[in-house]
C-alpha cells in the first residue's frame, strides 16, 4: 500500500486501516509506504502495530516512514511489540531515515525484540540513514539481536550518514556475520560514514569469504574505499565463486587508481557464476582508460554474464576513450543481454 507524499494521511487514517486489518485473520503480508506523510506521528504507528499483533498469519511486514517529520524512535519501540507477538514473521523491514532522535537505548530494545524471531526470520531490511545519535554502542545492541537469527538468509543494513559509528561498530557487524554464514544475500550501505576507515572494514570482509551459499552482494561506501581497502575487497571477491549478483558503489574517491581496477578485473575472473554486475565509480578522477581495460578483461572471462552496468561519470581521464572501448570489448561476451554505461562529463 503506497501512500507516499500524502499530506492528508493522518493517525486517524492509520487507526481506521488497523481496524480493517483486524478483521483479516488470514493477512499474510503488509508493505506500507507512508514516506513523507508529514501529518502522522508515533501514535498512528502504535495503532497499526497493536492491531497487527492480532494477525496470527502475518509473515511479512515492511514499513517506510522516511521523511515523516513527527515519527521518532518511539515508533521502533512500537514495532518491537509486533516482533514479540504471536505471529510467525519471516520477513521484516523498516525504513526510518530522519533527523529525529534514534538513541542507543531504542536500539537495545529493538535488538532484544529481533532475537525473539530467531527461528522464523529469513529476511531483514533495516534502513537507519541520517541517524547521528546512533553510536557504536547502539550498533552493538542491534548485533546482539542479529546473532540469534539462525534462519536469516537475506540481510540489508543501511547506516548512511550515521556519523558517530566508527570502526568499533563495524567490528560488531563483522562478529555477527560470523554467526550468519548461511546468508544468501547481503546489502551494506556505509556511505558518508566519516569515522569508518578501510582497516575497519576488514572484520566484514573476512566472514564473507566463508559464505559458500552467498548469491547476492551489494556494498556502498562512497568517498572512503581505496588503497589497502580495495586490495582486501578484491581478495574477498575472488573467494566468492558462487556469487551471481554484485553491486559496488565506491565512487567519489580520487585515491582509486588504475591498479585498483586491474585488481578488480583479476578478482572477477574467479567469479565463474556471476550473472549481473553493477559498479559505480563516478567522480574517481585518477582512473584512466588503462584501468578500465583491466576491469573489462575480467568481465570478458565470465561465461554466464548477462547484465553489466558501469558508471564512469566525471572520471575525466578515462571517459573520452572508455565508452567505445567497453562496448567493443564486451561484444565478445555472447551471454550478455544488457549493457548500461554512464559516462557524463563535467
Amino acid at each position: 500500500m503506497n501512500f507516499s507524499n500524502c499530506e492528508l494521511l493522518t493517525d486517524e487514517t492509520l487507526f481506521k486501516l488497523g481496524s480493517e486489518f483486524k478483521a483479516l485473520k488470514n493477512l499474510t503480508s503488509l508493505d506500507l509506504d507512508v514516506n513523507a506523510c508529514t501529518a502522522i506521528n508515533d501514535k498512528g504507528v502504535y495503532y497499526l502495530t497493536k492491531t497487527l499483533k492480532n494477525c496470527p498469519s502475518l509473515k511479512s511486514f515492511h514499513l517506510n516512514v522516511i521523511d515523516c517529520d513527527h515519527v521518532s524512535g518511539t515508533t521502533i519501540e512500537h514495532l518491537n511489540g509486533l516482533l514479540e507477538g504471536p505471529n510467525y514473521l519471516e520477513s521484516f523491514g523498516i525504513e526510518f531515515c530522519s533527523e529525529v532522535r534514534m538513541t542507543d537505548d531504542v536500539m537495545k530494545g529493538f535488538g532484544k525484540a529481533l532475537s525473539k524471531k530467531k527461528a522464523e526470520l529469513k529476511k531483514l531490511k533495516l534502513n537507519f540513514e541520517w541517524h547521528e545519535d546512533i553510536t557504536d554502542e547502539g550498533l552493538y545492541y542491534l548485533c546482539e539481536g542479529l546473532k540469534d537469527l539462525v534462519a536469516l538468509r537475506d540481510l540489508e543494513l543501511s547506516l548512511c550518514i550515521c556519523n558517530e559509528i566508527t570502526d568499533a561498530g563495524i567490528y560488531y557487524i563483522g562478529q555477527e556475520l560470523e554467526n550468519l554464514l548461511d546468508l544468501r544475500s547481503i546489502r551494506l550501505n556505509f556511505n558518508d560514514c566519516a569515522k569508518i576507515t578501510n582497516e575497519g572494514l576488514n572484520p566484514v570482509w573476512l566472514p564473507l569469504e566463508r559464505m559458500s551459499s552467498l548469491k547476492k552482494l551489494s556494498f556502498s561506501m562512497l568517498n572512503c574505499l581505496f588503497g589497502q581497502g580495495t586490495k582486501i575487497l578484491c581478495e574477498t571477491l575472488g573467494a566468492l565463486s558462487s556469487l551471481q549478483e554484485l553491486n559496488l558503489e565506491i565512487g567519489y574517491c580520487d585515491e582509486i587508481v588504475d591498479d585498483d581496477l586491474e585488481s578488480f578485473g583479476r578478482a572477477l575472473e574467479k567469479m565463474a557464476c556471476l550473472q549481473k554486475i553493477e559498479i559505480d565509480l563516478r567522480h574517481c578522477q585518477n582512473i584512466t582508460v588503462d584501468g578500465v581495460k583491466g576491469l573489462i578483461s575480467g568481465l570478458k572471462m565470465l561465461e554466464k554474464l548477462e547484465s553489466v552496468i558501469l558508471n564512469f561519470s566525471w572520471c575525466n581521464k578515462a571517459i573520452n576513450e572508455a565508452e567505445n572501448m567497453i562496448r567493443e570489448e564486451l561484444k565478445e561476451v555472447t551471454t550478455l543481454k544488457n549493457l548500461e554505461l554512464w559516462c557524463f562529463m563535467q
